[in-house]
């Protein structure tokens, strides 16, 4: 057995060295970034690599020998939140009159509804996700009382999204901006089946269910409820896949503040996550890190800072979503923390538990993959991240 598991190391180490990042024209090369295993306690160095199509092309060609046609994938798309600190600026982005970036009447104050160039920020990954084909069903995780009007948004703009990925132009979508939408109809449709389809081909969801919702033609969605944190959210989405536990079954976390998916080969990913069981996308950090402390030593805040040392930034890197993982696993990682009382942890588990795979770390001496992301690949925290984003969407799918 110790000579199975060390050959397969062998094998992966050798293979899956590093990502091909597609990249549009008007990017810059990117430098080297940190690729290798993130053990517990950080006791294995990581490796060097630079990215080149020719690795990533025969390291999926490796993985997918391997492929089992009973691999199955979901995704969970992080739906939820109310991000308080972009929220602040929503009275300032009201009061712009921008026609490329505003908040519509009507819609949740949230970031992730945030339109740009006329599409919800949201949007942009969910139809990345849709067009993935190895993801057989997209779990949105959100406030029940946002479900049908993230569906009408779903329903009304993944066209938009998914023509101009096929090359429309911007200036041809007008007409497909508005749909009849009775929300009722299709929140029917989940509370009956638990999930309700996309039609790729109509670009629809569908009111009713067609007979073979399995074929590659439809897409499934799903909801879960979100909670107080992120990670409160995530274990519920988890939870509500209680019928995918077999050893095939995996799962990615993405958060939907991230428009900038494309950026990213998914299929890497995928093709990885079924040998490592964790995988997740990282970027090389430039900037010099230092530690801080307050004068009390606490660290906390952002006043009254003082450097106690400088960081070796060959060791660290950017963590990004999505997160990849067999499912079986990360929700025992999960249940590891949940499944004791929270009263009185919740600054901890807070403080620690700040991304998915810090509960793989937490569980065991587990190995994480870290590939290659992207830095594009930005969050939406800060109304600077906003402005970025909106640059980079207009250059992805509107240039």
């Amino acid at each position: 057995m110790f000579l199975l598991s060390t050959l397969l190391w062998t094998f992966l180490l050798a293979n899956v060295n590093s990502v091909y990042l597609k990249r549009e024209a008007f990017l810059a090369p990117q430098s080297p970034v940190t690729i290798g295993f993130l053990k517990r306690q950080c006791n294995t160095p990581a490796s060097h690599s630079v990215f080149s199509h020719d690795n990533v092309e025969n390291t999926n060609a490796h993985l997918a020998n391997g492929k089992n046609s009973k691999e199955r994938f979901r995704a969970i798309l992080l739906c939820g939140g109310v991000g308080e600190r972009l929220n602040n600026c929503l009275s300032t982005l009201e009061e712009s009159n921008d026609v490329d970036c505003f908040l519509p009447e009507g819609v949740p104050r949230s970031k992730q509804f945030i339109h740009i160039f006329k599409i919800p920020l949201f949007v942009y990954s969910f139809s990345e996700l849709l067009t993935s084909n190895f993801i057989e069903e997209i779990n949105i995780c959100s406030k029940p009382e946002w479900y049908g009007g993230i569906l009408e948004m779903i329903n009304n703009y993944c066209v938009r999204v998914l023509q101009l990925r096929n090359g429309k132009k911007k200036q041809t979508l007008a007409s497909t901006n508005k749909r009849y939408f009775n929300a009722d109809e299709y929140l029917n449709v989940i509370n009956r089946n638990g999930f309700i389809v996309y039609d790729m081909f109509d670009f629809k969801l569908l009111s009713k269910m067609p007979e073979d919702s399995s074929n590659g033609r439809y897409k499934k969605i799903s909801f879960s409820i979100s909670g107080k944190e992120r990670y409160n959210s995530v274990y519920n989405a988890l939870q509500s896949l209680k019928e995918y536990d077999n050893d095939d079954d995996y799962v990615l976390i993405h958060d939907s503040a991230r428009p900038l998916l494309r950026y990213l080969d998914l299929e890497s990913f995928a093709n990885a996550v079924k040998i490592t069981g964790a995988v997740i996308p990282v970027f090389h950090i430039t900037d010099t890190i230092k530690k801080v402390n307050n004068l009390d030593g606490s660290g906390d805040g952002t006043r009254n800072l003082f450097v106690t040392e400088t960081l070796d930034r060959s060791r660290i890197v950017g963590i990004q979503t999505p997160q990849f993982f067999k499912l079986k696993i990360i929700k025992q990682a999960y249940k590891h923390v949940f499944g004791n009382s929270q009263q009185g942890r919740e600054h901890e588990i807070k403080s620690k538990f700040t991304d998915d795979a810090s509960f793989l770390e937490n569980f065991g001496n587990l190995s994480i993959l870290a590939l290659g992301g992207h830095k594009y690949n930005l969050k939406v925290t800060t109304w600077e991240d906003l402005e970025i984003t909106k640059f980079l969407l207009g250059k992805m799918y509107f240039d």
